[in-house]
């Protein structure tokens, strides 16, 4: 059969077009990549992201917003069990008392209850947990601007390392009147 030469290019052509067309709607149909973050272990995400806070020219802000996502994504137990396996680490243990101060004041926030969010802490990374719950405390009753008003702010103290974190270590408990302290200061 002789094919003339217009009619080989239109073939090529059209074979050609079908090939970089399907090519196309396949590439673009895919689905999207899964988000790695969101289905990470608290492990491969937690020290990593207090790593890249270390190094940061704004430690601080880092600190508030990774310790925010910690409280919205992770229980407190799977976070201070991995900041305190990797307190040995050099950029863990120097800044891991600021991340927890920051995390706690976020578990605060989220729970609205003093209590329950002392009781689901420790003392990891010098009880920096427990320092921030108690800022977040203080900061969300306004009682650190009522500091001139002793009586406000001795009936708020005389019951907040009471109840639930009496039940841990005598270490938790003055930990807990520790932060209590940092809060007034």
């Amino acid at each position: 059969m002789n094919i003339t030469r217009r009619v080989k290019f239109c073939l090529i052509f059209g074979i050609l077009a079908i090939v970089v067309t399907s090519g196309a709607i396949l590439f673009f149909a895919r689905p999207a990549p899964a988000n790695r973050t969101q289905d990470a272990s608290p492990e491969s995400i937690i020290v990593p992201a207090i790593k890249d806070c270390y190094q940061t020219s704004d430690p601080n802000a880092c600190y508030a917003r990774i310790a925010s996502m910690f409280a919205q994504r992770f229980d407190p137990d799977s976070v201070l069990r991995i900041v305190a396996a990797a307190e040995k680490e050099p950029h863990v243990f120097q800044v891991c008392h600021e991340v927890l101060h920051f995390f706690g004041r976020a578990v605060f926030d989220r729970e609205k209850d003093i209590s329950k969010a002392l009781s689901k802490g420790d003392a990891t990374c010098f009880a920096g947990y427990y320092h921030g719950a108690l800022e977040g405390y203080f900061i969300a009753n306004d009682l650190l601007s009522g500091l001139k008003n002793n009586t406000l702010i001795a009936n708020h103290i005389a019951s907040l390392c009471q109840g639930d974190v009496r039940g841990k270590t005598r270490k938790d408990q003055h930990e807990c009147l520790h932060g209590l302290g940092h809060a007034l200061m």
